[in-house]
């Protein structure tokens, strides 16, 4: 009696496995209509501090392409976002013009460079990297 019904528990579990299979590739693939597209941030905080009033650093985000003001350069690069929260930057483009003292461009560079997952919460937007948390809000269209 339990032969009769093998050849059907077998499909059945076949049909499992392959709607397993289609599902899941989509839950960690590349966000296509990532949340990050066409947003610009404003750094709010950076090593658990505001920067300096007169240091602005800023980034934004269009479909794979980042870029920004580190306070005294611009940077760009490719990034890839994907349906689970995770985030990875490409390698950063940057000027090199002489940075004032007490710039944290190149500390901010490196930082963005080991971001590994982005949550945004309204109009704040939290890059967690090994390091720690970069915390942005999101900056108004003009």
């Amino acid at each position: 009696m339990l032969s009769s019904y093998r050849p059907k528990i077998i499909t059945l579990i076949m049909v499992i496995i392959a709607l397993f299979m289609v599902t899941s590739c989509n839950v960690f693939g590349p966000d296509t209509s990532s949340t990050l597209a066409e947003t610009k941030w404003r750094l709010q905080a950076f090593e658990k501090e505001t920067p300096p009033g007169d240091q602005e650093y800023s980034l934004s985000f269009s479909e794979n392409k980042f870029g920004g003001w580190n306070n005294c350069n611009q940077y760009w690069g490719d990034y890839e976002a994907f349906t689970d929260g995770s985030l990875r930057f490409g390698d950063i483009i940057s000027t090199y013009m002489q940075c004032v003292d007490g710039s944290k461009a190149e500390k901010f560079h490196r930082w963005l460079q080991t971001v590994d997952a982005f949550e945004i919460d309204g109009d704040r937007l939290t890059l967690s990297a090994r390091k720690g948390d970069l915390i942005f809000k999101r900056v108004a269209e003009e």
